[in-house]
């Protein structure tokens, strides 16, 4: 009995190798008798663009591959579906059998698709798959090739992106979150200075006495330069929307009123002199009452 769950297992990673290998990488690992799990990973067209990827987080697909005959059960393991509660957007299987002519037949699940269409066991530790009256998973049967490959290129791309990104917020995380004064009635002084040639702002609680630097706000508008005063263009759009960040206790300006007091208010000002700036007159050029 042993001897033919090998057989068969080794017969649903050839055919699953087979299908692969026409756009991806493909290692393997055993996971039981009767299958493996496929790992997936994009070709490179050049060894440049192999040593770009290095440089970031690259997704692997996992394609778990199965041969079963006639209405045999199929089970896969919850672990392997589930990531962190929900289906893994890498996981993919591709279950293969013949009909009873003798043709190769293959059913392909998204980890979604399999949470939606299989059936937990008892233990609620595997889904399960078998062909019955009732069950004929004839929509998942025989997807077309490229439609097939298609999904799972998506899945690994989509995946990179979602991790890339979410490595990327969890480092700089820590410059992302804006000072907050919490006061229904924000009482501040804005300090423009220069710094051996470089503009920065004070900000002075002048209900508390704190004070603490003005933070860049990168991820509300993208500039790589620093604050400026005293003309409109980048750098005072740039220092209007920080200032207002703050003024409005973490929350994004609205664009309008970060041209508002742009126009109203920091573009105004002398452009090779110090200044102070209290939220009263910010709240005077954005036309608010605080």
């Amino acid at each position: 009995m042993i001897a033919k769950q090998e057989f068969n297992g080794k017969r649903g990673e050839a055919r699953t190798s087979a299908i692969l290998l026409d756009r991806f990488w493909v290692l393997q690992r055993s996971v039981d008798v009767e299958g493996a799990d496929c790992l997936v990973q994009l070709t490179a067209n050049s060894l440049q663009e192999l040593t770009q990827r290095k440089n970031k987080i690259q997704a692997i697909g996992i394609v778990q591959s199965k041969f079963f005959e006639g209405r045999n059960q199929v089970k896969i393991k919850k672990e392997y579906v589930i990531d962190n509660g929900k289906p893994s957007l890498e996981f993919f299987a591709l279950l293969h059998t013949d009909d009873e002519n003798g043709n190769e037949v293959h059913y392909f699940f998204s980890s979604e698709e399999i949470v939606e269409n299989f059936y937990l066991n008892s233990q609620k530790d595997h889904y399960c798959f078998s062909i019955t009256n009732e069950r004929k998973y004839s929509e998942f049967k025989n997807i077309a090739k490229k439609k097939l490959l298609d999904r799972i290129e998506t899945a690994i791309l989509t995946a990179e992106i979602e991790r890339n990104t979410k490595f990327v917020n969890a480092l700089y995380s820590i410059f992302m979150i804006p000072t907050q004064h919490y006061q229904d009635h924000p009482n501040f002084i804005y300090k423009l200075r220069e710094l051996e040639g470089h503009s920065i702002v004070l900000c002075e609680d002048q209900t508390k006495g704190n004070r603490h630097l003005l933070e860049y706000r990168r991820d509300l508008f993208n500039n790589l330069g620093s604050f400026s005063w005293g003309y409109i263009g980048t750098g005072t759009y740039f220092l209007s929307v920080c200032i207002l960040a703050h003024h409005l206790n973490g929350h994004t300006p609205t664009e309008e009123l970060v041209l508002k007091l742009q126009h109203n208010l920091i573009g105004t000002l002398d452009t090779w002199d110090e200044h102070d700036i209290t939220s009263s007159e910010i709240q005077k050029a954005i036309g608010t009452n605080g």
